[in-house]
């Protein structure tokens, strides 16, 4: 590492940055899109090539991301919860926008530096201040709570999965309860945290077809988000 700045710019591909993840004991893998934060969390076991895209895998983990649309690889060890140190790497486009981040969970800073060690690192430009989003109650009614109550009282096995340019991450599994908070409807489970903001979701569309379901997430134009959930037919 060439630099001891808690934000730094990574001068390496994405490929080579995050072929070093596995390293860390337990992270959070984060796609935002759509009003979607789709969470996968655990050791991230496996990172490959497939053509341009970066496959990753494991036990916890299941996203797929365009090489080519990240331009930009950033180090972030400014970030903490009480006494828990949460560094970073932002994953981002030509835009600046993030794309996904991967947060250490487990390890701290010490497990993040030994995962990065000689890695180019150079000064990154300040983060922009982040906005505090307005909370508001989540209304009882809304739309985007349909597929994950009616598989919560099935105790049916879905599949949840946030798809946007250059994306993929996927969970797959029972989704024991769906609970509000914050302005969220959130589900909640070991290695898998889906929080969709309310409002988010405006209508779904049901397809059945080769025996499931598939409800795909609606804007207020009638667009599609980037969520699907997938299910038995019965879903």
């Amino acid at each position: 590492m060439t630099t001891a700045s808690e934000r730094t710019l990574i001068n390496e591909t994405a490929f080579d940055v995050l072929r070093r993840v596995p390293a860390i004991p337990r992270v959070m893998q984060v796609f935002r899109f759509g009003g979607a934060t789709h969470e996968r969390i655990g050791r991230l076991e496996t990172v490959a090539r497939d053509g341009d895209d970066i496959v990753c895998g494991g036990a916890c983990h299941d996203a797929r991301v365009r090489a080519s649309a990240i331009a930009s690889v950033i180090a972030d060890r400014s970030g903490k919860m009480k006494d828990l140190e949460l560094p970073r790497i932002d994953f981002r486009d030509k835009s600046g926008e993030v794309i996904f981040s991967i947060i250490v969970m487990e390890g701290g800073l010490k497990s993040f530096n030994a995962a990065l060690e000689g890695l180019s690192e150079s000064a990154a430009p300040a983060a922009d201040p982040r906005e505090t989003p307005e909370r508001k109650e989540l209304d009882e009614q809304d739309p985007g709570l349909s597929p994950f109550a009616r598989a919560v009282e099935k105790a049916a096995p879905i599949t949840i999965a946030v798809q946007g340019p250059g994306f993929r991450q996927a969970w797959s599994g029972i989704a024991e309860s769906v609970k509000p908070g914050m302005g969220f409807i959130n589900v909640m489970r070991p290695d898998f945290h889906l929080h969709l903001k309310g409002g988010a979701v405006a209508d779904w569309r049901r397809e059945g077809a080769g025996g499931e379901a598939v409800w795909t997430a609606l804007d207020a134009h009638g667009a599609p988000t980037g969520l699907t959930v997938r299910g038995d037919i019965g879903l």
